[in-house]
């Protein structure tokens, strides 16, 4: 069994939870160093050695992109002597990086030390804030480092960048736990609105990281345009960021604000995605955020309406376990959701479909197969 370093200081991991939960019930030591309070707090309850990463410098601070030439030869050699004090010392076996200094600093130690590293990719956008110097070094170590991405979109868009590339880079298949029920405020609320919502309301709902900007205008228009053939809509929307000042701004724009809910961030999805009539996805391609979502709405058995774009096509057949829309196409969106109102055996036969993908194809105990061949790989 390997034992296991994940270092962490940027984008957010915690979809990968129940993943890493598993790794360690299976019998691999993961220790975790994270720079993120809430990761830490989140990964310890779940039995996972997590502390903060202290010595990590903020690559996005001002002063540091400044020095970062002056800088780095003094990091890499610090690097050198934490790298051998992980394989000599600590006896580790492998490291999962979410840090972009450590892309650049612990691949060729690594190498060296005969340590398995290997990078996930997170977004579908580089960090343009990395330092020049930095982004290059990232870019020669590549070379010795094991990239995982979670569709073949992704894989095809580092691809067609840098052909050489291709062996270095594995698809791994996400995968999520199913949500238990533990009741909070909202978890009360839902729950004590649920027989009243299923009389009085038809609802979509979505889960978004509203710290990144949404084509909410695109999304507010359809249920707008919705309402003329189905009245008693209303859009939930699970997250939060400072995205949803703006989108409330934008909805009492349109005079939908009586119909979109903002229910904040949700620790448990399930009861409020029994509440749900339809499932809607906005993002074009699908970052880790947006498939953990997606997974937990699929799993709840709800019908989903995504893009028809290459991320969605890999998993989804339209018209057998979801619709796809042409991703600017507000008319077809608006009909896709009309539709689904109009006909519920549809939403039945999807909402199944999809529930039967995420539990046969896309579970953790495939996942976690894949990742141990991941490991065992020269």
């Amino acid at each position: 069994m390997a034992k296991i370093l994940l270092i962490h200081s940027r984008g957010n991991i915690l979809p990968l939870k129940d993943f890493f939960l598993l790794l360690n019930e299976k019998g691999h030591k993961l220790n975790c160093y994270t720079t993120d309070k809430k990761t830490k707090r989140i990964f310890s309850e779940g039995n996972i050695n997590t502390s903060i990463l202290k010595i990590h410098p903020n690559i996005n601070n001002i002063w540091f992109r400044l020095l970062f030439i002056f800088l780095w030869p003094f990091y890499l050699l610090f690097s050198l002597f934490w790298t051998f004090i992980l394989k000599y010392r600590c006896h580790y076996t492998a490291i999962i990086c979410f840090s972009d200094l450590g892309r650049f600093l612990l691949p060729l130690w690594c190498k060296i030390f005969k340590i398995k590293l290997i990078t996930m990719k997170l977004e579908n956008v580089q960090n343009k804030k990395i330092p020049l110097g930095l982004r290059l070094g990232i870019n020669i170590m590549k070379t010795f480092t094991k990239e995982i991405v979670f569709n073949n979109y992704q894989k095809e868009q580092i691809i067609t960048k840098k052909k050489s590339r291709a062996k270095k880079i594995t698809v791994l298949p996400f995968a999520t736990g199913i949500s238990h029920l533990q009741d909070n405020i909202f978890n009360k609320l839902a729950a004590g609105n649920q027989a009243t919502w299923e009389k009085k309301f038809f609802s979509l709902g979505t889960i978004l990281d509203l710290n990144k900007e949404h084509a909410g205008e695109h999304l507010f228009q359809a249920v707008k345009d919705s309402l003329e053939v189905i009245p008693n809509i209303q859009l939930i929307i699970i997250g939060e960021g400072e995205e949803r000042k703006k989108l409330s701004w934008l909805a009492k724009k349109m005079e939908i604000n009586h119909l979109v809910w903002f229910v904040g961030e949700q620790k448990i999805l399930k009861k409020w995605l029994a509440n749900l009539d339809i499932y809607l996805i906005i993002a074009k391609h699908l970052n880790l955020v947006d498939l953990f979502a997606m997974h937990q709405a699929m799993a709840a058995g709800l019908p989903i309406i995504a893009p028809e774009t290459a991320d969605y096509e890999e998993i989804f057949t339209s018209e057998i376990n979801a619709l796809l829309v042409h991703p600017n196409d507000k008319e077809a969106l608006t009909q896709a959701i009309i539709r689904l109102r109009r006909k519920k055996e549809l939403r039945k036969k999807l909402g199944e479909a999809g529930k039967k993908l995420i539990t046969e194809k896309y579970t953790l105990d495939n996942m976690l197969k894949e990742f141990e061949k991941i490991l065992k790989q020269p």
